[in-house]
């Protein structure tokens, strides 16, 4: 009777710890090469992004305050409170290969923020604002969005707008050899290159960038008191197109003219996100709205999105939502959501990650790989009470990374990796190229994943970790 008590006691073991950790088939690589910060609460990292030689682009910007930054190839600096941006490339072996900082000329009056970054042909697209003078010496104020090649250099200056100064690049997309871009212009209409239908408030301008840099305008959304996009992927499937806007709910916003309503939810906050499709002669199919009313502060409830053979997967960061017709309560301040429409507009699934702790996802937070299973990376501070299959995990630290395996067809769970350490100083971000995906996050002290350890006591890190399925 004692042995049979034994060996049942190593079976459940056993099976509790595959329960905790069944994602035993992915290959797992820790990053030598690294970003050290004295801060890592002052650095923001929208994205990184993967080109075909499976070189990682990671571009970051330092905040107003001062910060000391090395990496893995003896590169030391400190500054002071102005912004600064820092570029860096890692190669196939995850080491830092290239990386350049670009300095204000007038640290008194200059600002820089980054957007996000695209894998663009063999370049990377990266876009954000200026104020003053950087060293991008072509650069005058306002709105950039270029190209760099392999060595971190600018390749080429690209935009939607006739001046630096014309409008908001909100997000651009590469479909199908063409780069279609979200701007947002104020009563600087008369400069944009196309065609003009409204003047005089905030509008968003839908349209596309070809190979030799001419744009073309496709449609406009406006409303009587200014409309803006939101900085989330643009999907095409068969020539339509989905996007998702930011809106307030005292318009009535329009496509082209096109008026459309979006119902006022009692209690909601003042914006919501809109989900639309537009058919391929840019006529308004259907609308989606996701109000929120309560948690995470922005504008910006839906994150991310991205296209598998029958929908759209979105990720959304919030409280309390309402997503179309479904209206789901928090269980902290921040709660995790990941939905499914299919391009009739159908909400085919939800899927909700929440706890009393709040969770964290960031615009990049999820991949889907080739058999369109979703890998979605969130940041936990304790075990989840949804879904069910997260609730006894153990967290190690403050807040660990679970990265999540879930079916698109169903957004069942199927399987999660945890890596450990003390603190994650930001969410997650992951992007995939082939059969394997990447994630960074600014992590403290130490990295765990499976058997693999490395450790940087005393230390904030923005490291990569490479997972192969």
């Amino acid at each position: 009777m004692i042995l049979l008590l034994f060996f049942m006691t190593i079976f459940l073991v056993g099976c509790n710890s595959e329960k905790l950790d069944k994602e035993s088939e992915l290959e797992v690589e820790i990053s030598q090469g690294y970003i050290g910060l004295s801060s890592g609460n002052d650095v923001v990292i929208n994205q990184i992004c993967v080109n075909k030689y499976e070189e990682i682009f990671i571009p970051m910007q330092l905040e107003n305050s001062a910060q000391t930054l090395t990496n893995d190839v003896g590169f030391s600096f400190s500054k002071t409170s102005a912004k600064y941006l820092y570029l860096a490339k890692l190669n196939q072996g995850l080491r830092t290969d290239r990386y350049r900082v670009e300095a204000p000329i007038d640290p008194d009056d200059d600002n820089i923020r980054i957007y996000d970054c695209e894998t663009y042909h063999d370049d990377w697209l990266i876009y954000g604002s200026i104020t003053g003078e950087y060293d991008l010496s072509f650069q005058q104020e306002g709105d950039f969005l270029f190209s760099l090649d392999r060595n971190l250099n600018v390749s080429k200056r690209i935009s939607p707008f006739s001046d630096s100064t014309s409008g908001v690049i909100q997000s651009v997309s590469l479909i199908k050899d063409k780069l279609f871009f979200l701007g947002t212009t104020n009563n600087l209409a008369s400069k944009i290159q196309g065609p003009i239908y409204y003047e005089n408030q905030d509008h968003s301008y839908f349209g596309y960038i070809d190979r030799n840099n001419k744009t073309h305008i496709s449609h406009v959304l406006a409303q009587a008191n200014g409309m803006r996009s939101s900085a989330v992927k643009i999907i095409e499937h068969n020539d339509e197109h989905y996007i998702v806007m930011v809106s307030n709910t005292s318009g009535n916003p329009m496509i082209n003219h096109e008026s459309f309503n979006i119902p006022t939810y009692a209690g909601s906050r003042d914006r919501k996100n809109i989900v639309i499709a537009l058919d391929r002669d840019g006529k308004l199919k259907w609308t989606l709205p996701i109000a929120r009313f309560d948690g995470a502060q922005g504008d910006y409830t839906v994150r991310h999105a991205e296209k598998v053979s029958d929908g759209i997967v979105y990720l959304v960061a919030a409280g309390t939502v309402q997503i179309g017709n479904t209206k789901i309560n928090r269980y902290g301040n921040t709660d995790v959501y990941l939905f499914k429409v299919g391009f009739n507009g159908e909400v085919q699934w939800i899927e909700h990650f929440g706890s009393s702790a709040g969770e964290a996802a960031n615009r990049r937070s999820f991949v889907i790989d080739r058999e369109e299973n979703i890998y979605l990376a969130i940041s936990l501070a304790q075990a989840l009470d949804v879904p069910t299959e997260l609730s006894d995990i153990n967290i190690q630290g403050s807040r660990n990374i679970a990265i999540v395996k879930l079916s698109s067809q169903t957004g069942n769970y199927i399987s999660h990796k945890m890596i450990r350490t003390q603190a994650t100083v930001h969410p997650p971000i992951v992007a995939i190229y082939g059969n394997k995906f990447y994630l960074t996050a600014v992590f403290k002290n130490y990295i765990k994943v499976g058997e693999q350890r490395v450790d940087f006591s005393g230390e904030e890190q923005l490291r990569v970790i490479k997972f192969e399925y």
